[in-house]
């Protein structure tokens, strides 16, 4: 129970802190929910809330006998499944983001780094994108 509450916990700071980042940024702010990666990691944080909330009622406050209780237990583990599908898929978009931002977007040219350093950054970007979501695949 505290890891899920940990998590839980994480989620939620995690986003107000993303959008402290977003609404406090200088010299203008920037946009609230502008990517797929800000509207995945909504729907995976609202996932996670309603996992928690379900689990929370049914197997720890006792209002739902036995075999409602048992019934639920698959349901409650898919879409734990797809809750952590979901945060892997967030996690893949943010990392292709990237790549694009730094790579396709002009990044390089716009902060002055010459082709050499800007190649290499690139390189350093698109191995960074494979090797976060391939580690966490392995974390369960």
């Amino acid at each position: 129970m505290a890891c899920q509450v940990l998590a839980a916990s994480s989620a939620a700071l995690g986003a107000v802190a993303a959008f402290q980042s977003h609404n406090l940024k200088l010299p203008s702010p920037i946009p609230n929910l502008y990517s797929p990666h800000s509207y995945l990691g909504l729907l995976t944080l609202i996932l996670l809330s309603l996992q928690f909330t379900v689990g929370f009622g049914s197997y720890l406050y006792p209002t739902i006998s036995l075999p409602g209780r048992l019934a639920l237990g698959p349901v409650h583990k898919f879409f734990g499944k797809a809750v952590w599908v979901a945060g892997l898929a967030t996690i893949a978009v943010r990392s292709r983001f990237v790549v694009a931002a730094v790579c396709g977007g002009g990044f390089c040219t716009r902060r002055g780094w010459g082709p050499a350093t800007g190649r290499a950054r690139c390189l350093a970007a698109q191995r960074q994108s494979c090797v976060g979501p391939s580690v966490l695949v392995l974390l369960p």
